[in-house]
């Protein structure tokens, strides 16, 4: 019998061991789970801010590149609409040139290809040898005098002539005067 209250008592002790371990054991269980927990609610939370802060900075980026995007557009308009009002209108040219007591005559279609070869930035042909004359038909007495080469960065100013005095022009004859009739000698002419 003692040994039964022996065996008894032993069984009693170590029920009692295996509560405290096992009530212990769960406790940390619990402490380590509830680490756990706060440390993957502290990541989520961590995460949820730094996925808001991408969110507002990619927001911003779209923003920036939309409205980057719209100013490139804007910009290629501009640039469009001033190439546009910028570029030789051969044709309102050519007729502004033949408009009330204004006249183009004979090869007017020479004109015309010369005006729209230097709208296109294409040199005239080699083989073409072109006069132009202006006769001012209101005064017969005006004297013409030889172009002198104008600036071309939009000033009205003129750059001189390109001939020195005293040395013949191109447009003057081989006396270094006007051909006939204050005309230039025809092409081809040689002194």
């Amino acid at each position: 019998v003692q040994n039964m209250l022996d065996a008894q008592s032993e069984t009693t002790r170590v029920r009692a061991d295996y509560a405290t371990l096992h009530e212990f054991y769960w406790g940390e269980a619990r402490r380590l789970q509830e680490q756990l927990d706060a440390a993957h609610h502290r990541r989520q939370s961590d995460l949820r801010g730094v996925l808001a802060d991408h969110e507002l900075a990619t927001r911003a980026l779209r923003e920036e590149v939309g409205e980057l995007r719209s100013q490139v557009e804007n910009l290629r308009l501009l640039g469009r609409t001033r190439s546009d009002s910028r570029r030789l209108n051969v044709p309102k040219l050519m007729n502004f040139l033949n408009r009330d007591q204004t006249r183009v005559n004979d090869n007017w279609k020479r004109l015309q290809n010369l005006l729209e070869r230097f709208r296109d930035g294409v040199a005239p042909e080699k083989s073409w040898s072109t006069l132009i004359a202006i006769t001012a038909v209101d005064d017969p007495f005006a004297q013409g005098s030889p172009f002198a080469t104008l600036a071309e960065d939009g000033s009205d100013e003129e750059e001189g002539p390109k001939w020195r005095p005293g040395r013949r022009h191109p447009d003057q004859g081989c006396s270094g005067r006007q051909g006939q009739r204050g005309r230039p000698d025809p092409p081809g002419f040689r002194c």
